[in-house]
């Protein structure tokens, strides 16, 4: 029997700690599809958002307080430089200006550097252009329909300036590509100046008389002239020498915003788009989820619908008050004469029932389901109309959620009125009574407690929270 017992007590342990273990639950929000809400949740659990098919990059949660992603900008001079380059380079800038007589060796190799030059230099531009390209894919919508077409055209894009390179590579590449291009800018100059050391330039002065058609004489006492032979390649020399400069000026602007470019892409490439908010502890009987998704600067960008969810798995109490019916009821003696003259009482038609207004402490085990009855203990008092008071305890059925209505079945004690025998005798079996003392023919009762069988009808006093 104690084996028995203590294994019932170790059973009831168990399922207590069980039912009170916490726990983290998610609610599922699809944009494009239907949504995952949790159905069971107890009170103390925690809960989180999980958002699908949400653009990361542009919006966040509104219970995520952090700082704006880090970006890169080039001045707009040499912004405009650089896209000017493009389309000279476009253009054939190369093939301008140039003597088709001169096929000298130091003309070839100023043409074949400043190939090279403008190689490198379309390449830093494809660096700098990977980030606008994907946040071109990105879009500005706080959702994203297809998530798979972002990444490959990420991915494709990535390929094309990288050739598949990793992270690490190809921010190697950028580095090394500026490094060149700076030293090929040098050779440039050089290679420029070599082609055009032998051109002459200079004054020389003169004086006398001019004669105009009309026969005037003009005298010239101090006239200078001026002259240079034309420079060339001076053209590219000078394009490629804004280009050289600013590169080099700014080669940390122009490797970062290149560097943000990869970064980008590789956060794409891992990223589920899928935004998870902290995960908030349940303590109330009814919890309503509003997720909103706000833009860097703190603006409401979207905003869901509530999702109300109702907690089960966790002991409640709460109060109800209502009509309390016990069924057993007050004595009730008549007297009468009998045939030798004495007085005598006998039974008569007696209360079978007690009834009265009460108080009931309920205690069940919550569930999320209202469309079922939650069942539970009651414990409670009452006061009938003579103003006896009685307790009561029972099983309950708990219905609706609010103006809670509670069915109670138990027993119950309560103060009913029984005989008082001191002064009477019996007379037979029939159940009669003779008064010992003929001079005291009052009926007396004594107000005792008894158990009995009671059911209750009672209201919920306290209404939930909306």
């Amino acid at each position: 029997m104690k084996t028995r017992l203590l294994f019932m007590i170790l059973l009831f342990c168990a399922s207590i700690s069980k039912a009170q273990s916490i726990e983290t639950k998610e609610l599922e929000i699809h944009p494009f599809g239907k949504d995952c809400i949790p159905q069971r949740i107890k009170k103390g659990d925690y809960i989180k958002t999980k958002i699908y098919n949400v653009n990361v990059f542009k919006v966040k949660g509104y219970t995520i307080a952090k700082g704006s992603d880090i970006t890169y900008e080039i001045p707009e001079s040499v912004i405009s430089l650089l896209e000017s380059a493009k389309e000279k380079e476009t253009d054939s800038v190369i093939s301008e200006g140039v003597n088709k007589e001169i096929y000298f060796d130091d003309t070839i190799d100023f043409t074949t550097v400043y190939k090279s030059f403008m190689e490198k230099y379309r390449d830093l531009l494809y660096y700098q252009n990977l980030e606008n390209r994907l946040q071109m894919h990105l879009g500005d919508s706080v959702f994203i329909k297809n998530v798979d077409l972002v990444r490959e055209n990420a991915a494709n894009d990535y390929e094309l300036i990288y050739s598949g390179s990793d992270a690490s590579s190809a921010k190697r590449n950028v580095r090394d590509r500026i490094k060149e291009l700076v030293e090929t800018y040098s050779k440039l100059t050089q290679l420029y100046a070599d082609l055009n050391k032998d051109v002459k330039s200079g004054t020389f002065s003169f004086s006398g008389n001019l004669t105009s058609k009309e026969k005037e004489k003009i005298k010239i006492t101090d006239g200078v002239i001026k002259y240079a032979d034309a420079k060339r390649f001076e053209k590219e020399f000078e394009y490629a020498k804004k280009i050289g400069e600013a590169v080099e000026y700014k080669s940390d602007s122009i490797a970062n915003k290149a560097f943000a470019g990869i970064d980008l892409y590789y956060r794409i490439k891992e990223e589920d788009f899928v935004y998870t908010t902290d995960a908030q502890q349940v303590t109330n009987d009814i919890i309503a989820i509003t997720p909103e998704l706000k833009s860097t600067d703190g603006k409401v960008k979207h905003t869901f619908n509530s999702y109300t969810l109702r907690t089960n798995g966790n002991i409640k109490v709460d109060f109800s008050t209502g009509y309390l019916l016990s069924f057993d009821g007050n004595e009730n003696y008549s007297s009468f004469t009998n045939n030798d003259g004495d007085k005598e009482i006998k039974k008569s038609k007696a209360d079978k029932i007690t009834q009265a207004l009460g108080v009931l402490m309920n205690v069940y085990w919550n569930h999320s389901n209202m469309s079922l009855p939650q069942f539970g203990f009651s414990f409670g008092a009452s006061v009938s109309e003579d103003t006896n008071i009685g307790f009561y305890g029972g099983l309950s059925a708990l219905f609706l959620e609010k103006n809670r209505l509670v069915f109670t079945a138990g027993l119950s004690f309560v103060k009913i009125d029984q005989l008082n025998t001191v002064n009477l005798t019996h007379v037979n079996e029939s159940g009669s009574y003779v008064f010992t003392n003929s001079a005291d023919t009052e009926i007396r009762y004594d107000s005792v407690y008894k158990p009995a069988f009671f059911v209750g009808v009672t209201f919920n006093i306290f209404k939930s929270e909306d």
